[in-house]
C-alpha cells in the first residue's frame, strides 16, 4: 500500500525550496509559516523537516486553527534569570541558556537575545521582547514581527548604536557559530553570515 506521505527526501527538498523563497523575497513570513504547517501535513511526523517544522511553528506561537504541541511552547512573558546579562555576554558557559539584553546606550533595552535560540527566523541573533517574548526583533533590519506579522521597526540610530557595541557583536557571533554547528545545513540570505554589519557613525541631528 502506498504512503499518503511524502518521503523523508522529498520533505527536505520542499523545505529547502520554502527556505528559498523566503531569502530572495517570494514569499513572506507568514506564507513561509503557513507552508510549514502544510509541510507538516505532507511529511511523516518523525522526518527532520516535519520535526524542524514543528519546532519553528511552536517557537513563533503560530496558529491557524491547528493543535498546538505544547510540549516546545513557553511563557509568552521574560523575566530575566541569572544568565540575562545587560551588556555582557561572555561570562557564562552554557550557551544554550545564555542571554544578552543590550545595553540602555542602544535604546533596545527592552529586547533580550539568546544564543541557543533553535528559530533563525526573522534573523539569527533576533531578540525577544521583554514584556511579550512573541515580538521578534531583527536587529540587521530593524523589523519588528508578532506570530509572523509585521508589526513595526526600530529606528535607525538604534540600529547602528547595537552594532557599534562591541558586547553585542562578541555575542552575536557566537550565536551565529553556535546555530552553524548545529544546524550546517541551514541556508542563510547573505553569503557569509560570520561578517557582521560593519560599524557606522550615528548620523547627527540637526541644529
Amino acid at each position: 500500500m502506498p504512503s499518503s506521505f511524502l518521503s523523508d527526501a522529498a520533505s527536505d527538498d520542499l523545505h529547502n525550496l520554502l527556505r528559498h523563497s523566503l531569502w530572495m523575497g517570494l514569499i513572506g513570513p507568514e506564507t513561509y509559516l503557513s507552508r510549514l504547517a502544510t509541510l507538516i501535513d505532507l511529511s511523516r511526523r518523525a522526518s527532520p523537516a516535519s520535526f524542524y517544522a514543528r519546532s519553528l511553528l511552536n517557537a513563533e506561537r503560530w496558529s491557524d486553527e491547528r493543535p498546538v504541541w505544547p510540549e516546545a511552547c513557553e511563557s509568552a512573558s521574560f523575566t530575566p534569570g541569572p544568565n540575562a546579562l545587560e551588556g555582557d555576554a561572555g561570562k557564562n558557559n552554557d550557551l544554550d541558556d545564555l542571554h544578552l539584553i543590550p545595553s540602555s546606550a542602544t535604546g533596545l533595552q527592552h529586547w533580550f537575545f539568546r544564543i541557543g535560540d533553535p528559530d533563525p527566523i526573522p534573523a539569527m541573533p533576533h531578540g525577544h521582547g521583554r514584556q511579550d517574548e512573541r515580538k521578534k526583533f531583527d536587529p540587521y533590519q530593524g523589523f519588528i514581527y508578532r506570530m509572523g506579522h509585521q508589526i513595526g521597526r526600530e529606528p535607525r540610530n538604534r540600529i547602528v548604536a547595537l552594532w557599534n557595541d562591541e558586547q553585542f557583536r562578541e555575542f552575536a557571533l557566537r550565536a551565529v557559530k553556535h546555530f552553524h554547528r548545529g544546524r550546517p545545513d541551514w541556508i542563510w540570505r547573505v553569503s557569509d553570515p560570520l561578517v557582521l554589519p560593519r560599524r557606522r557613525r550615528p548620523r547627527k541631528s540637526a541644529p
